[in-house]
């Protein structure tokens, strides 16, 4: 789950720069580290879709050949 903020103090995060009253979003976890230290101020949580695959698909392959030595000569 991700949550939005507000930045109140420039840092880096990793390699992404934050200036002051840029808009970020951040796990929970690095959200509530973030706002101990007073860099950002939590908005609010954001709605993650969940995507689903698709069904496997049916197995296309040709049905294999029948093996010539295993049939009987007429």
């Amino acid at each position: 789950m991700k949550v939005n903020a507000t930045v109140k103090a420039p840092f880096y995060h990793g390699n992404t720069p934050y200036a002051e009253g840029d808009q970020g979003q951040f796990t929970k976890a690095e959200a509530n580290d973030l706002e101990k230290s007073g860099l950002i101020e939590i908005g609010g949580e954001t709605e993650e879709v969940e995507t689903k695959m698709d069904a496997a698909p049916e197995n296309k392959m040709a049905d294999a050949p029948a093996n010539k030595r295993t049939k009987k000569a007429d």
